[in-house]
């Protein structure tokens, strides 16, 4: 092997090595976020489950924020690629709407802990306060999940199946209903309350979304 190759051989080891380590470290912290809460989780332990020394942790990290947001933005990643799947469907708008609506309740729902990280910058109280371009961030994030959802609605109305709307506004009460409805569900007393999946009762709501979403034909 010449020098130039053996030189791109250890550059590539080096860097498949970081990326394994980088991968080690953010599934250990969403562990201890889940499992400790942000406030109370230790760089140390997120090292100690990553295997790896505390140094190496901070050559990835500048501080537990900075890994909190890595690790939000790898969640979201994941959720926008499966939820582009559920949009890429062939299905008439309403069956859509109901099928990505359906997909974010359970999505979450059999992912708490996902859940938990992505909601958990909306209560600065619980994590402390993160920096205005880190909440920039995040922000983007959730926009770009809401976009898929109002891009949708904005067809449903192009085609003439649904009236005219701000496609943004009826985006964000659908996803209101469903954080709603998964916010409840962690209470046991609110889910004897309810009597049904949630899943069954966010469907019910949708529909009557729906229902005043579609358009009527003039009498």
């Amino acid at each position: 092997m010449s020098a130039p190759d053996a030189t791109a051989e250890k550059t590539n080891a080096r860097d498949r090595q970081k990326a394994a380590t980088w991968e080690r470290i953010l599934g250990a912290a969403r562990s201890v976020f889940f499992e400790w809460g942000f406030a109370d989780a230790s760089l140390d332990e997120v090292a100690k489950r990553a295997g790896v020394a505390k140094g190496t942790l901070y050559r990835h990290v500048e501080s537990k924020t900075h890994l909190f947001v890595e690790v939000l933005i790898r969640d979201s990643e994941v959720f926008i690629e499966e939820m582009a799947r559920v949009v890429s469907q062939t299905l008439p708008p309403t069956e859509k709407v109901l099928a990505i609506a359906r997909f974010y309740v359970d999505f979450f729902h059999e992912n708490p802990d996902r859940a938990q990280i992505l909601w958990a910058v909306d209560n600065q109280d619980w994590i402390g306060e993160i920096q205005p371009d880190v909440v920039q961030r995040v922000t983007q994030l959730f926009e770009s999940q809401l976009r898929v959802f109002s891009d949708v609605i904005q067809q449903g109305i192009e085609s003439g199946e649904f009236a005219d709307c701000d496609p943004w506004v009826v985006a964000y009460a659908i996803w209101g209903l469903g954080d709603c409805y998964l916010n409840q569900a962690r209470s046991r007393p609110r889910q004897v309350l309810f009597g049904k999946p949630i899943q069954v009762l966010y469907d019910d709501g949708l529909r009557l979304i729906l229902s005043g979403l579609l358009r009527r034909e003039p009498a």
